[in-house]
């Protein structure tokens, strides 16, 4: 399952290719996407704080931002069961968790699922912005890119694809 939030562009070609790779890998559990380090949250009110009352510790454990997520089947399945001992294990009301990448991460843990940093979830088109061959070659490998409102990715998508039927770019994987 490819999880994405609406201001996010994903490249479905890209997403087969790496989910094929993945099964061909024999990798079962899939938790992939753009891994958070950062794991201090708010207290205070806004849209990614977490109240005491919903999660008593001091941190959160490593979690794939939101923004767009792979999960293998299983993966999911052991992430769902999960969510039904979070509440009891960390105090954390299920129905009422203010972020959902966050309770994820959560029950991942607790599932014993690590999130794998992906290359190829790019946090913002700032990582693809310099018009070098090298980064034009890059976005043919890319499997989502966060925050987007501009219409030059698809002339920058267009660029690439004319260097890859060229023969300029080598196997995108290399690129990350």
């Amino acid at each position: 399952m490819f999880k994405i939030d609406d201001d996010v562009i994903a490249f479905p070609k890209n997403i087969v290719d790496y989910a094929i790779s993945l099964e061909a890998q024999n990798k079962t559990v899939v938790y992939d996407g753009f891994r958070s380090y950062n794991q201090f949250f708010s207290r205070k009110k806004g849209k990614w704080a977490i109240p005491y009352e919903v999660y008593r510790n001091k941190t959160v454990p490593p979690y794939n931002l939101g923004f767009a997520v792979l999960f293998s089947q299983e993966a999911i399945n052991a992430i769902y069961r999960a969510s039904f001992h979070v509440p009891r294990v960390y105090g954390t009301p299920r129905q009422r968790f203010p972020v959902e990448d966050v309770f994820t991460g959560i029950c991942a843990k607790y599932a014993g699922i690590k999130p794998r940093r992906n290359r190829q979830f790019l946090i913002n088109v700032r990582q693809l912005r310099h018009r070098s061959k090298v980064n034009q070659c890059a976005i043919l490998s890319v499997l989502a890119i966060h925050g987007l409102r501009d219409y030059k990715l698809d002339i920058y998508h267009h660029e690439s694809e004319d260097l890859r039927r060229k023969n300029l770019c080598p196997d995108p994987p290399d690129m990350f």
